[in-house]
């Protein structure tokens, strides 16, 4: 249920920024944005980092015991 809500959320986002570009007659602009976004330092770090906290809880199997504290 709380993913579902989480992609809805994504979606109307998306969907609204990109419903926006076409009325300012631009829909190339929020493709741009993206690509800007998305090779910026700052979020590279981020997604190496959380990739790498990700890898570390799996192999020590730390990740079934946050799974289970996260069920309560």
């Amino acid at each position: 249920m709380c993913l579902l809500l989480f992609f809805g959320v994504i979606l109307a986002l998306v969907s609204v920024g990109f419903i926006l570009c076409l009325i300012s007659l631009k829909p190339i602009e929020a493709l741009n944005a993206f690509i800007y976004a998305m090779v910026q330092g700052s979020l590279i770090k981020s997604i190496c980092a959380s990739m790498g906290f990700a890898f570390v809880m799996k192999v020590t199997k730390c990740d079934t015991h946050l799974r289970m504290f996260d069920s309560f």
